[in-house]
C-alpha cells in the first residue's frame, strides 16, 4: 500500500510539473523533451486519467463501499 501511495504521489508530481511547464510557457521539461505536442497531450490525458481512476478506487476502498 505504501508503494502504491508513493507511486500515486510521483504521478501527481509529474502531472503538476507538466501543467506548470505549460503555465510558464516551458513545456519542455527533462522528461518530456523531444516529444511532439500531440504526443505530450496524449501522455498527459492518459497519465491524468489513470491517476484519477486510482484515486477514485482508493477512495471507495478506504470508505468500505465494496463490502
Amino acid at each position: 500500500m505504501k508503494t502504491l501511495k508513493n507511486g500515486l504521489i510521483s504521478v501527481i508530481q509529474l502531472i503538476l510539473e507538466f501543467f506548470l511547464g505549460f503555465i510558464d510557457g516551458e513545456a519542455h521539461s527533462k522528461r518530456t523533451e523531444g516529444y511532439s505536442e500531440r504526443g505530450k497531450r496524449i501522455f498527459l490525458w492518459s497519465v491524468s486519467s489513470i491517476a484519477v481512476a486510482i484515486f477514485i478506487l482508493l477512495f471507495f476502498w478506504r470508505h468500505d463501499f465494496f463490502r
